[in-house]
């Protein structure tokens, strides 16, 4: 990849949202990705902007994502309504001219740099090299995924059998010659080629996949230099110029670190204790996925400056990162399936989607909370809820998409006499996420039991002066009984009289604005301890 890159430093991002999810590998499944979307920001995002481009819903899924300059390429999945995958294929977009090319169809992970796309092809063994001025060049016994960078591409060789010694191997793209420039007893994986160096890591046949090294073989002068070995486990290397950066495991946790193959000084980047994988560097700046708030966010440090942030914190599944300048790409997991999406560091943003209408549904100790979302023309990135309970404000949860702009979702542990506010977020391209819609909660006291005071009933208290609305706006009540079903009262409270057995009342309440509907439903029992025996 090109990742030639000057300037600034690395950008916070955070998102205040919860959720947690273990980073997952690709599931298999692929179509025509979906139409690029403007940029689209996280909630209190700073100086930085996110656009999807592809996959993100049951029928469409997409993850490896590659950046180059202006270009990106990505394995985009499509499966069928039961969840079954159909297509797989390789796309690349250009964002400076808008364009999305379909390169290849078939279950690929792919490299880019200079519009050049390499990839493996699992049913030939070959390496497959499209595009840029030396056209198409096809290797056989490949594995794993290819690293392009400059006039260098590097793979592993396929041992066919899996369990003997690998080797690496090179081609120069201006010769159009291929070597083997590691061919020895051991294992090797992961190889990413720099302008004169190419970075892998190394394994002892014996105890693979444990205790890795990382090594460097430098292609002018054929030198081997160990970047990292010892008791503890390095792998995952990256390289851009003379700096390699590497994860290492040890003691439970990992750390990672950077390594100057010019004054072969090693630097350790970070110290929370974590789970951090796929590090990617491009000049001064690093990024890598990162579980220390639970589940995996991507973050990033800037060489230069010493600045850590975390460059794009969500709930759910963040991670496998590239870099190139400014540009970061990654896969998450935020819709409930794979999608990739470009965060820009410095990226401008458009005004914010905002929620148009919203309502909820209280029964017994939950709530259901749906919303419609304007999208003003662009894709909508985040719709939360926060709610309130009795003055204390609780973590925010998530509404999920669930077609025609409605987002749906439900909070819970809470009592029947509870005061509630509810206010509902939306972010996408504005810089901050809102405005905020109070939503109704209705509270018509909540399930009981009563004694009868004949053999009519009892006559029983129902008080919905809880109940609450958008600040300013009257309420109207309606108060239905079943069974059979039937409306007593609209008035706020009542004290019907209501039979020995079970009741179920129902609360529907509304303001002025069309379609804000709030309904609670209690059930009444009134026992039959007055009559005699």
């Amino acid at each position: 990849m090109n990742r030639r890159v000057h300037g600034s430093s690395l950008i916070l991002v955070l998102c205040a949202c919860v959720s947690s999810c273990d980073a997952p590998d690709i599931t298999p499944t692929g179509v025509a990705p979906m139409q690029i979307g403007p940029p689209i920001v996280h909630a209190n995002e700073v100086n930085g902007d996110v656009r999807v481009l592809s996959g993100g819903t049951v029928q469409q899924r997409a993850d490896w994502i590659s950046v180059s300059g202006t270009q990106f390429v990505w394995t985009d999945i499509t499966q069928d309504k039961f969840g079954n995958p159909t297509i797989y294929r390789l796309f690349t977009y250009d964002v400076a001219t808008n364009a999305i090319v379909q390169v290849a169809t078939g279950f690929y992970v792919a490299d880019i740099d200079a519009g050049r796309v390499g990839w493996i092809d699992p049913n030939t063994g070959g390496l497959v090299l499209r595009g840029g001025v030396s056209g198409t060049y096809v290797e056989s016994d490949a594995t794993g995924i290819p690293s392009i960078h400059g006039r260098y591409a590097a793979w592993i060789r396929d041992p066919q059998d899996l369990v003997t010694e690998t080797g690496v191997r090179l081609l120069d793209l201006t010769l159009g010659t291929a070597t083997t420039i590691v061919d020895d007893d051991r294992i090797q994986s992961r190889p990413r080629v720099g302008d004169d160096y190419v970075v892998y890591e190394d394994y002892d046949a014996a105890t693979f996949p444990e205790n890795g090294d990382i090594k460097a073989y430098r292609i002018s002068t054929g030198e081997s230099i160990t970047v990292a070995a010892g008791a503890a486990s390095q792998t995952q290397p990256d390289i851009d110029g003379h700096t390699v950066v590497y994860v290492q495991s040890a003691g439970g946790t990992d750390q990672l670190f950077a390594f100057d193959l010019d004054t072969h000084v090693t630097q350790q980047l970070t110290t929370v204790p974590s789970t951090k994988a796929h590090p990617r560097i491009s000049g001064s700046r690093v990024v890598w996925a990162d579980d220390r708030n639970g589940d995996f966010d991507i973050y990033g440090r800037d060489l230069a400056t010493g600045q850590e942030v975390a460059l794009v914190r969500l709930p759910d599944f963040q991670g496998r990162p590239d870099i190139d300048g400014n540009r970061v790409v990654y896969t998450d997991n935020l819709t409930g399936y794979y999608r990739v999406a470009l965060f820009t560091i410095g990226g401008d943003r458009p005004a914010a989607p905002v929620v148009q209408s919203a309502s909820t549904l209280r029964s017994n100790q939950a709530i259901a909370v749906s919303a419609r979302v304007l999208p003003s023309a662009t894709l909508v990135n985040l719709v939360a809820a926060v709610a309130t309970v009795n003055g204390v404000a609780r973590p925010p949860f998530q509404l999920l998409p669930r077609g025609d702009d409605m987002y749906e979702g439900a909070m819970t542990g809470f009592g029947a006499h509870d005061v509630i506010t509810l206010d509902v977020f939306a972010s996408g391209t504005g810089g901050a996420i809102g405005p905020p819609t109070r939503l109704i909660v209705s509270n018509n006291g909540g399930d009981r039991t009563v004694p009868c005071q004949s053999a009519a009933g009892a006559d029983v208290a129902m008080d919905a002066s809880g109940s609450t609305g958008a600040a300013g706006l009257s309420l109207t009540y309606q108060w239905l009984a079943y069974p059979p079903l039937r409306v007593i009262s609209d008035r706020p409270s009542l004290t019907p009289l209501l039979p020995i057995g079970t009741t179920l009342l129902m609360l529907n309440i509304t303001d002025i604005r069309p379609g804000f509907v709030a309904g609670q439903s209690a059930t009444i029992v009134v026992d039959r301890s007055c009559l005699s025996p």
